[in-house]
């Protein structure tokens, strides 16, 4: 009986150990697996950073502190200095799949897209499991942010110059030289401004590309609050112009109006409608 006991007591230890183990090797070959995923995206010649490069041009300041400017759904911003002392916006991805995916997205459609109003990737990091973009730095915030601020109106002069820059640099996405990309997620937050309000195109972690032989009607929109076309809702398929186009279009009644609305409905139309004829 005791020896019987015995065995089975060895036999348990025996088990779990194995169970530890397997569950050990299994957690870091996904890790393994998503740092090779990360690791893949097509760079064409993008700087890569180094952490140390990263953290020196994030701690800026006699503090040598971290300068937060905003937070995203995959990450957060921070304002840098590169060593030539130009400023930068440094965004820290999540440790997330969905945030890894939307790296890959940025690295890979920004290191092609080369307009004066998209913004410029300027390099990455992906180290040890740190990964970062590092952008060129726009001071103004977002095109959003001017709507709803009283201290500063944006001439119409000026809003008409915004929105015709934006529309030739969504042109030159449809019509990219190896086919069409996509941006997917065109929205009043997704257009930055410098102090001399030029606007910057950004926001690319949900684009896609798409090659000259590829479909351009697909059913993968994503869901854009009030910027997403009700003819996707009702059948489920667009084409890559129409999505991108519809939520530019939104944009336009907005700024043209001079004003933000949270839900766009008829009523919302017609608003903006009377505002932007008087």
């Amino acid at each position: 009986m005791g020896e019987e006991f015995h065995a089975m007591v060895v036999t348990i230890v025996i088990i779990t150990i194995l169970f530890m183990v397997l569950k050990c090797i299994l957690k870091r070959s996904k890790k393994v697996m998503v740092t090779q995923n990360v690791e893949s995206p097509t760079t064409n010649g993008l700087y890569k950073f180094t952490n140390v490069e990263i953290e020196n041009a994030l701690n800026i300041g006699n503090m040598r502190r971290r300068k937060w400017i905003a937070h995203g759904r995959r990450g957060e911003f921070y304002q840098g200095i590169l060593p030539s002392g130009q400023n930068v916006a440094i965004k820290e991805m999540h440790k997330t799949k969905d945030a890894m995916d939307s790296f890959i997205r940025e690295v890979e459609c920004l290191s092609r897209a080369k307009h004066p109003i998209i913004v410029c990737l300027l390099g990455f990091c992906n180290e040890d499991g740190n990964h970062f973009l590092v952008y060129e730095y726009s001071s103004g915030g977002n095109l959003g942010q001017y709507l709803i601020r009283e201290d500063t109106v944006l001439i119409w002069d000026a809003r008409v110059k915004i929105l015709r820059d934006c529309a030739s640099a969504i042109t030159y996405l449809h019509n990219y030289i190896d086919g069409s990309i996509i941006h997917r997620h065109i929205k009043l937050s997704s257009i930055l401004l410098n102090e001399t309000f030029e606007p910057k195109l950004c926001g690319f972690g949900q684009s896609k590309m798409l090659g000259m032989e590829e479909s351009k009607v697909f059913g993968d929109v994503l869901e854009n609050g009030i910027y997403t076309d009700p003819e996707y809702k009702k059948c489920g398929l667009l084409t890559c112009a129409e999505t991108d186009i519809y939520s530019f279009g939104v944009i336009m009644l907005q700024v043209l109006s001079g004003t933000k609305i949270p839900h766009f409905d008829q009523d919302a139309i017609r608003t903006l409608l009377t505002k932007v004829n008087t």
